[in-house]
């Protein structure tokens, strides 16, 4: 059943990408750039910058702050809330912190604000190789171990055949390991980012627990918003983005 909200989801997806991005194709070049809106690394639905749940090997601008709001409708708890921030502090070093649900802890848990951080590592200059290999990052979530630490390494690669960025798409493969067995990140994940249409991001991806798909739309530079499905449930995602 959860397979099939997700195929149903990504056919949907597909559809208001095309709509929405007819719809603001007159503007292209005069309020902001679409070339530079498919490389902006974005905050993920949880917190950390990535697709819906898996971390990418990404990380945000240096200086660049997003405020993040998530919903997910939950069928048998009604909807759930998270809410944080990220900003890059150092170059190549990203950290926030979110702010998750009751129904995203345990019931013996009395925190529910955990902190994240991920690092990109500047393999290519400090070993020597090609640009074509990889970006990777290590990173962790909820690093205090206040609801279930995980802690990973991810893997980012451009498969774009050629270098035109509207045609970019990314493929992400990591491994993780948390606290508690069986949740997302345990193990191996990976997905991918594509951009089918000017100012539109899909995402599809399987973050070693559940299948989640969701269409991140820049409105402006500076406002994005997502909606898509978490593990079979439908949800919605805004970002809104600043330099400090």
């Amino acid at each position: 059943m959860r397979a099939h909200r997700v195929g149903a989801a990504v056919a949907v997806l597909l559809v208001l990408c095309a709509g929405l991005s007819w719809g603001q194709v007159w503007d292209i070049g005069e309020l902001w750039d679409a070339e530079d809106v498919r490389q902006t690394p974005i905050t993920g639905w949880f917190g950390t910058s990535g697709l819906v749940v898996v971390p990418t090997a990404e990380v945000l601008e240096y200086q660049d702050m997003q405020v993040h709001f998530t919903a997910v409708d939950d069928e048998d708890l009604d909807w759930q809330y998270v809410w944080g921030a990220n900003t890059c502090i150092l170059p190549g070093l990203e950290a926030g912190v979110t702010m998750l649900d009751d129904a995203y802890t345990p019931a013996e848990v009395d925190s529910e604000l955990v902190f994240q951080a991920k690092y990109q590592l500047d393999l290519q200059e400090f070993l020597e190789l090609s640009e074509d290999f990889p970006t990777v990052a290590i990173g962790g979530r909820d690093l205090a171990d206040d609801v279930n630490r995980a802690v990973y390494v991810t893997f980012t690669k451009d498969l774009t055949a050629t270098r035109e960025p509207e045609s970019a798409v990314r493929l992400t493969v990591g491994l993780g390991e948390t606290e508690i067995g069986d949740a997302p990140l345990d193990g191996l994940f990976a997905g991918v980012d594509m951009t089918p249409f000017d100012f539109a991001r899909l995402q599809l991806e399987h973050d070693g627990e559940n299948f989640n798909a969701a269409l991140r739309y820049w409105w402006s530079e500076w406002a994005i918003t997502g909606i898509g499905v978490v593990d079979g449930q439908p949800g919605v995602t805004v970002v809104v983005s600043s330099q400090f």
